[in-house]
């Protein structure tokens, strides 16, 4: 008798789930069922699945490990609310300023008391694991808090992950946000193995758990024993609970491991002894921490708290004592920053300082050297605190007899041009500019940097290996580098670690990214002062790249008598004078004039209001769509389509949805659209609509 869709289907996801079962085991070391067993459910599951494409489970070894990688394996993934980092407090006495603070912004009394949810803070990776309809559907890391890295096939090993929550959830789509680790009783175990295997050794779990899931084969993330512990939970609309405990109980209830042992209180107080009893019991835990975080536990106040530029007003990391340690100082180094800054780096005797092998420390500049009185072979107290850079707290008396007193040189050590320090100023710097080599490496390396022109394939290490062979001096360069390649006695393809197609995903690379915004590219010169943010308004104001360089133009000619262009800087709301005193330094020098001039004419530099995407239709201009139940195409390619024909995207349903896409088993949203006068499409109708 042939088995009905129904049975087919239900076996299918029985397949799935048995295997997804004895996969968990396996990788945690504990299988329980034979190789030949595992075997030929597998081939009976990818035979049921090859006829039946549309009845595929989502536990299917199809999205879990071992899929072949993708180009954009490490795709970006632009969060659903920006994912944020912490302020931080070094003090326990610091939390009752830090309530009084809160209080005040609230516009209540200082002394009113405020209920904090105070958990451990695990030193791990952020991750936030996107859930469509229960189902996890996608992973990234926390990246520059707005977009991160798709590593979705990795995170889906991490055992303690589910792949489908437990019981109601509030919305079709959320975002769980937590902290995977590496356990540090299986990270010494790891270690050892790869010591033995002569593999890479880590210097500590956080390191160990981020190249873990870095790699580029799943099948060795899930060997690795990484955990996950869930904290946050990020809704489409507004926040269905009362309290951040309420927040944690769900997650729990969901299947979620959380953060053992938190407190709630409103006195600080508790919170200080509890601080106290933490730090010194922290190296029982089987994991990392480096202090607590300190969240107002009533979620209608964090809404009215909101945030800053950079961090939540309602929350705040409380980090445990720095940890210091004794070695000697072997040398300092002088290296040349893109703003030709002469800053020192004290070379020093390994040192274990936070599960991190300390061998260099930051010294700022020639002041701190003499402040210090630091001479090469002193014994010395280095301090660490969490991923703050480690710096000399002062030298150790001894009897022996001391080095002589470290000279600061008065040339640059790359190009020995004149070194020399501005009045009121604590920096030395290179004289040389543009001539300076160490300054032009520098500078071609903030040029590619994530937030400035971002090419895929061109880091440090290459940005030397093609200085070195003399093919990159300037950014112009780079977007010349395959045509000259093309005529070279010694191509690309033909050199040691590069082969045909290396170089070719480079080129593209290259080509790709002469598509930029106006910020980006204002941002990319690495002009003194002018920042991200500061790039961001200048660009909005300008609007074109042709505008922005006439001005500037305009700018360097200017006297006293005339300073229009002075003045429509200045009018920028976030431009000081030092800003505009750095953008007519930088446009003076005709070297950088011509650079600007030259990258203009040879890159397509949008406005920053300009999409990159490729041209939208129109036909969907100003019309807001959602989606609910299952198309025939993926619905992220549904929206991106409808994102293409000027269409807007909608997160919940609401009387400004233009249109609701209905697909099959939709559930509540037809009855709701009907009931709010929105308009249901079928899948076929909105194909029509795309394409009139």
């Amino acid at each position: 008798m042939t088995p009905s869709k129904q049975e087919i289907r239900q076996k299918i996801a029985q397949l799935s789930e048995d295997i997804f079962h004895y996969d968990q085991l396996y990788y945690t070391g504990n299988p329980i069922v034979s190789d030949a067993v595992y075997d030929a459910l597998c081939q009976e599951l990818e035979e049921l699945e090859k006829r039946y494409p549309a009845f595929i489970h989502p536990l299917s070894r199809q999205n879990r490990v071992g899929t072949p990688v993708e180009k954009n394996k490490f795709s970006p993934v632009q969060h659903m609310r920006p994912m944020l980092s912490l302020d931080n407090m070094f003090t326990a006495s610091e939390i009752s300023t830090f309530q009084k603070r809160l209080n005040r912004f609230l516009k209540r009394d200082e002394k009113c008391t405020l209920e904090f949810y105070t958990e451990l803070k695990i030193d791990g990776l952020s991750v936030a694991l996107t859930y469509e309809n229960g189902f996890l559907i996608r992973a990234a890391t926390r990246g520059d808090g707005q977009v991160g890295e798709n590593i979705t096939d990795n995170v889906k090993t991490i055992g303690n992950i589910p792949h489908i929550l437990s019981g109601n959830y509030p919305t079709e789509r959320l975002e769980i946000r937590g902290e995977a680790y590496f356990p540090k009783s299986d990270f010494e175990i790891f270690n050892e193995k790869q010591r033995q295997q002569e593999g890479q050794i880590f210097a500590n779990p956080r390191n160990a758990a981020a190249g873990s899931l870095r790699q580029l084969d799943s099948h060795i993330t899930a060997k690795r024993s990484l955990k996950f512990f869930a904290y946050d939970l990020v809704l489409p609309g507004a926040q269905q609970h009362e309290t951040q405990a309420d927040v944690i109980k769900n997650l729990k209830v969901w299947g979620l491991d959380v953060i053992p042992k938190p407190l709630c209180s409103s006195h600080p107080e508790a919170i200080e002894k509890y601080y106290d009893q933490i730090n010194q019991s922290r190296a029982s835990f089987d994991f990392d921490i480096d202090g607590l975080v300190l969240k107002v536990n009533d979620i209608s106040l964090q809404k009215d708290l909101g945030f800053v530029a950079r961090a939540p007003r309602w929350a705040v990391a409380l980090k445990f004592p720095a940890e210091a340690g004794e070695t000697t100082l072997e040398s300092i180094d002088i290296q040349v920053s893109r703003a030709g800054v002469l800053t020192p780096v004290a070379r020093l005797s390994p040192v274990l300082l936070n599960g991190t092998i300390v061998k260099n420390a930051t010294l700022h500049n020639a002041d701190e050297i003499s402040r210090k009185n630091l001479r090469i072979g002193d014994k010395v107290l280095v301090e660490r605190s969490g991923d703050v850079i480690p710096k000399i707290i002062h030298v150790i008396p001894s009897q022996q007899k001391r080095a002589d007193p470290f000279l600061f040189p008065t040339t640059c050590p790359e190009c020995h041009s004149p070194a020399l320090q501005e009045p009121g100023q604590a920096a030395i710097r290179c004289t040389g500019g543009f001539e300076c080599p160490a300054q032009q490496r520098e500078k071609l390396k903030h040029f590619v940097s994530r937030k400035a022109f971002d090419i895929d394939g061109m880091g440090e290490k290459n940005i030397e290996y093609f200085w070195n062979r003399g093919d990159l001096k300037t950014p112009l360069d780079l977007f010349f580098l395959e045509e000259r390649d093309q005529t070279s006695l010694t191509p690309l393809r033909t050199q040691p670690g590069w082969g045909r197609k290396s170089a070719n995903n480079l080129f593209q690379s290259i080509e790709d990214k002469k598509n930029i915004s106006l910020d980006r590219f204002i941002y990319a010169l690495g002009i003194q002062f002018i920042g991200q943010e500061t790039s961001k308004l200048i660009a909005q104001h300008y609007q074109t790249a042709l505008t922005w360089f006439e001005s500037m133009e305009c700018l360097v000619q200017e006297s006293s008598d005339t300073d229009e262009q002075s003045k429509r800087l200045l009018s920028i709301d976030g431009i000081g004078p030092k800003g505009v005193v750095s953008l007519k330094a930088f446009f003076s020098l005709s070297k950088n004039a011509s650079l600007v001039s030259d990258l203009i004419s040879s890159l397509s530099i949008k406005s920053l209001h300009e999409s990159t995407e490729p041209s939208k239709l129109g036909s969907l201009d100003g019309q807001t769509f959602l989606f609910t139940g299952t198309l025939s195409i993926p619905r992220s390619e549904a929206e991106k389509r409808t994102q293409m024909h000027g269409g807007k995207i909608a997160t919940s349903l609401s009387a400004k949805t233009s249109y609701l896409v209905v697909g099959d088993k939709p559930g509540s949203k037809v009855a709701k659209a009907q009931s709010l006068g929105i308009p249901c499409l079928t899948e076929d109708a909105w194909q029509e609509l795309l394409e009139s």
